[in-house]
């Protein structure tokens, strides 16, 4: 029987800002046929996923 479950919605236990990357890139890539700044990395790591749309979408152009 489940006594506890573990939820890490932030990144702490496991480092997911590689993955959410991956993903900003293939989307931006698939569906508006742009290139994905060498440093969204950077850029979006510890943002929220509004402040990271605005730093690798719309200020980009997309």
């Amino acid at each position: 029987m489940t006594k506890a479950a573990l939820f890490d919605l932030d990144g702490v236990i496991a480092d997911t800002a590689v993955y959410h990357l991956q993903a900003w890139r293939k989307l931006i890539q698939d569906h508006f046929n742009q290139d994905v700044p060498a440093d969204l990395l950077a850029q979006t790591k510890g943002l929220s996923r509004v402040d990271s749309l605005n730093a690798s979408i719309f200020q980009e152009g997309v």
